[in-house]
């Protein structure tokens, strides 16, 4: 798949924020790029993913049924991260998908891998990993780790 694709694919399904001084569709379109970059960078990297079946779910939510269960499967995400003889782990959880083809899986697996992303990058320059991003740029670039 190419990279132009790739933002078209997260420009139609993925949600997106935008600030102050920018249009939505300014937002929605960074956002799509921010995620094509996550799946483009996660490629290379030594990851594990599962999807499993949450039988612990908070089915509370659920609007279809008053008692919240209604008999749909919620899952969760879980995606693993391999590096330097360590693991790192992002999960997410009570996930209603109705099949592993609709579009919010793939949404979901860039949102795990940018979050684990950001815990590499992190690690790379010696950060905690609740360091702003914006700092963790700065840092990879002061470090020669990534360009401008």
């Amino acid at each position: 798949m190419n990279y132009e694709d790739r933002v078209k694919f997260f420009y139609e399904h993925a949600g997106w924020s935008y600030g102050p001084g920018e249009t939505s569709d300014q937002g929605k379109l960074r956002c799509a790029i921010h995620l094509a970059d996550v799946e483009v960078w996660a490629q290379g990297k030594n990851l594990t993913v599962q999807w499993i079946e949450d039988t612990d779910a908070d089915r509370s939510w659920l609007e279809d049924e008053p008692d919240g269960d209604d008999g749909r499967i919620l899952w969760g995400c879980q995606i693993t991260l391999l590096w330097d003889g360590r693991a790192d782990c992002a999960s997410l959880w009570g996930i209603d998908i109705d099949a592993t083809d609709n579009p919010y899986v793939r949404v979901v697996e860039a949102e795990m891998c940018d979050q684990l992303k950001h815990r590499w990058e992190c690690d790379r320059v010696g950060l905690a990993y609740n360091t702003p991003s914006g700092i963790v740029r700065d840092a990879m670039m002061d470090a020669g780790i990534i360009g401008s």
